[in-house]
């Protein structure tokens, strides 16, 4: 006689992502997914920006600036570029929440300095964070977002940061990679 197996271990229940707990807890009349088509599809760089400022929902959605901490140690274009593609598919778990642009800045005569600003559901970077680790290697500001309004220095850097080509900060920009 076979001894009695013993029954199965019930079903693990999936915990929901927090992001879309907050879709469902707090629904944002802004679509990511329309604003990355509006960014791609653009005519000009103006009326992506000009969409994206007509369209945001800043109670729902934050604006964040991103400063590599050991910018001192990229020493060659092609290593700190290896860093940001990097960076962005650690983020891939967000994908569907987040928008931004890492650009590398600098030479490698001076110093070489990998910056972004990132578009994040909701008013915190710690879902980012606990998405990616390597996110807790940058410094973040916030921008602007819930309690916060966007100056229009504000709404320049952004700009400069998801459109400029050539420079940024006065400095040539080595590479330029969009998460969208």
């Amino acid at each position: 006689k076979k001894p009695r197996a013993d029954p199965p271990p019930p079903p693990v229940k999936k915990v929901e992502h927090p992001y879309k707990i907050m879709d469902k807890e707090a629904p944002s009349k802004f679509s990511m997914d329309a604003w990355k088509k509006a960014y791609s599809n653009a005519a000009t760089y103006e009326a992506g920006m000009q969409y994206f400022w007509e369209n945001i929902d800043l109670a729902g959605w934050s604006v964040w600036h991103q400063v590599y901490n050991y910018n001192d140690e990229n020493k060659r274009v092609f290593m700190a570029s290896n860093a940001i593609g990097g960076f962005q598919q650690r983020s891939d778990e967000v994908r569907k929440w987040a928008f931004g642009v890492m650009d590398l800045i600098g030479t490698e005569d001076t110093v070489l300095e990998i910056k972004g600003i990132w578009l994040l559901r909701g008013d915190t970077v710690d879902h980012l964070k606990q998405a990616n680790d390597d996110a807790n290697w940058y410094t973040w500001k916030k921008l602007c977002g819930p309690g916060l309004e966007p100056t229009e220095e504000v709404k320049k850097q952004i700009f400069d940061y998801w459109c400029q080509e050539n420079e940024l900060e006065g400095k040539p920009i080595q590479d330029s990679k969009v998460f969208k």
